[in-house]
């Protein structure tokens, strides 16, 4: 994984998004603020400058109520096809929340053959870590999931549907665009890290 740039968090269609640029301004004012106006949808897009990104991500997780770690994979054929499930109307890529005293790797394999059945996974390097919020019980949780690069033979798939999984299938390259328009921004950024 390269050192990231920024980070973004999604809520639905809105971005938070957390920079380190010591040529811009740093964030100085009430945080809780800012992620308040975030989360109810006031800006599309907030921008945030820290002297450290990842103390500045820690300082935003501390906001919610609760953090939920996950981890999944990106999962590619040898020839280049991807796999992709649909869950809930809306395409996405294998990943679930990390056990108890679970490593996210393992977490991220354990997840791919769970949600879609597939076998013979070989795992590769950490491509891309996404983060997004949504409501659990009235509360507002933040996500924060590790994704992998992963390959396996082209093989049969099973939708895992007591995960509200409908599909999970084999695409070629060339059918990418047809999915990311019925997405989630997190998901376009693990695709676009993995391409």
């Amino acid at each position: 994984m390269t050192i990231p740039l920024n980070y973004t968090i999604f809520s639905n269609t809105n971005r938070l998004v957390l920079l380190q640029n010591d040529n811009l301004p740093f964030f100085n004012g009430e945080l809780a603020d800012a992620v308040r106006e975030f989360e109810e949808g006031l800006e599309e897009e907030i921008i945030l400058n820290f002297a450290s990104l990842d103390a500045g991500l820690n300082l935003v997780k501390a906001c919610y109520h609760q953090v939920i770690f996950a981890a999944g994979g990106l999962v590619k054929t040898p020839q280049g096809k991807l796999l992709v499930i649909n869950r809930l109307g809306c395409w996405d890529l294998p990943k679930g929340k990390v056990e108890p005293g679970e490593t996210m790797d393992l977490a991220a394999l354990r997840e791919v053959e769970e949600e879609t059945g597939l076998q013979h996974i070989t795992l590769g390097p950490l491509l891309i870590k996404t983060f997004h919020t949504y409501p659990i019980k009235g509360h507002q949780v933040f996500k924060e999931t590790h994704w992998y690069a992963m390959t396996a033979p082209e093989q049969k798939l099973t939708a895992q549907t007591e995960e509200d999984i409908t599909q999970a299938i084999w695409i070629s390259p060339t059918e990418l665009p047809e999915i990311l328009q019925d997405t989630y921004g997190n998901i376009k950024l693990v695709i676009e890290a993995g391409l």
